[in-house]
């Protein structure tokens, strides 16, 4: 059941070629770019909210800890009832699993920004919107885009589990329905597929991340 390279290798080539797997791959990425761009939205502006103020903290986090410890499977029925079967409910599931990490690396950067960055601020009389303009968001953003990346890990893998169990396309669907064909080797393809995107997008974010913030990127050698 263990299909051999060359066979996945034929079958990644033949999907290919008949175009199956190119619109297969189109469609999840879109699915994933909607649904992470949402949360990072979402996550990086409730992060910066509840990091910068008490009184945020209080009333909001309390709730958005109760909703992190509930699986993304879980909210598929829901979100299936509330958006319909289309698009909308996948991109929700998504959005939903790649939320909180950016949320909480964004929280938890913001609160630690250094106190000497602070006071230097207060000392130059930064209004608020300067200080987070100028001080909190540089020297948060290393946590920011590890948030980021693994927000974007999490929207792949809620991606495959939404387009498993409620779609037909996509290559969660490919996956799927390759089981049940017992096509292990599109199986094979499908998966491979998966990781390696998830594999070019961590790096173009690191690329990204160096480039915007390099400040934030350190290295050991």
């Amino acid at each position: 059941m263990i299909p051999a390279p060359s066979d996945v290798l034929l079958a990644a080539l033949s999907g290919i070629s008949s175009g199956e797997l190119v619109n297969y791959v189109a469609i999840s990425i879109l699915r994933v770019a909607k649904g992470f761009l949402l949360a990072s939205v979402a996550g990086v502006s409730a992060g910066l909210a509840v990091g910068w103020s008490p009184t945020v903290r209080a009333m909001v986090d309390p709730f958005l800890s109760f909703l992190r410890q509930i699986p993304p499977v879980a909210w598929i029925p829901v979100f299936i009832m509330w958006f319909g079967i289309g698009e909308g409910s996948k991109v929700m599931v998504i959005a939903y699993a790649a939320f909180f990490p950016v949320f909480l690396n964004t929280e938890t950067s913001v609160s630690q920004v250094c106190d000497t960055f602070l006071e230097l601020g207060r000392v130059y009389r930064f209004t608020k919107a300067q200080m987070l303009t100028r001080v909190i968001l540089p020297g948060s953003l290393g946590p920011v885009f590890a948030g980021l990346r693994l927000g974007l890990s999490a929207s792949w893998r809620a991606l495959v589990a939404a387009e498993m169990l409620a779609s037909a396309s996509g290559l969660g669907y490919m996956i799927v329905i390759s089981r049940e064909l017992v096509r292990p080797d599109v199986m094979f393809v499908g998966i491979v597929v998966v990781g390696l995107f998830g594999y070019l997008v961590d790096v173009g974010a690191i690329r990204l991340q160096r480039t915007v913030a390099p400040w934030s990127w350190q290295v050991r050698e």
